[in-house]
């Protein structure tokens, strides 16, 4: 059996986490694409962007789940233990800014370009962020082993 690393999320955590990630960022960016570049009309909207927006509306509900089940046991232990707060930090507050956003569009109806905009970028910049979070972690790990082995 392989053993996980103390603050490693579990295989099926991880096919979720990557699953809604997969979900929320691919239709985010196809309505993105479809809304500013391939609209027809401004004030009709394309017939794939309603269903765009309901998927991303559910992966973003599942990956909110998926973030929250992994807090107590992986981001709790690992924080207290002082590991990767930098890329963690990073993460969650754009998880943080875009769920704020995503709901001022939805429930205040802000259609105005900088929240638009911001939403967006708080998207690109947590689909960029999550790599980064992994591999410093990873890294970090290597370099803590590495550093025991040595004596230190």
């Amino acid at each position: 059996m392989i053993r996980r690393r103390p603050f490693q999320i579990s295989l099926r955590q991880k096919a979720w986490l990557y699953f809604s990630f997969a979900l929320n960022a691919g239709s985010g960016v196809t309505w993105a694409v479809i809304w500013h570049f391939f609209r027809e009309e401004i004030d009709m909207a394309a017939p794939g962007e309603n269903t765009l927006l309901k998927v991303h509306l559910a992966g973003a509900l599942i990956l909110l789940v998926v973030v929250g089940a992994a807090l107590p046991q992986h981001a709790a232990k690992s924080w207290a233990a002082k590991t990767n707060r930098v890329a963690s930090a990073f993460f969650l507050s754009a998880l943080l800014g875009s769920v704020v956003t995503g709901y001022a569009i939805l429930a205040f109806v802000w259609d105005t370009r900088i929240m638009h905009f911001t939403h967006i970028g708080l998207g690109i910049a947590m689909t960029l962020l999550l790599p980064l979070h992994i591999l410093v972690g990873k890294f970090l790990w290597k370099k803590r082993l590495a550093d025991r082995q040595r004596g230190e």
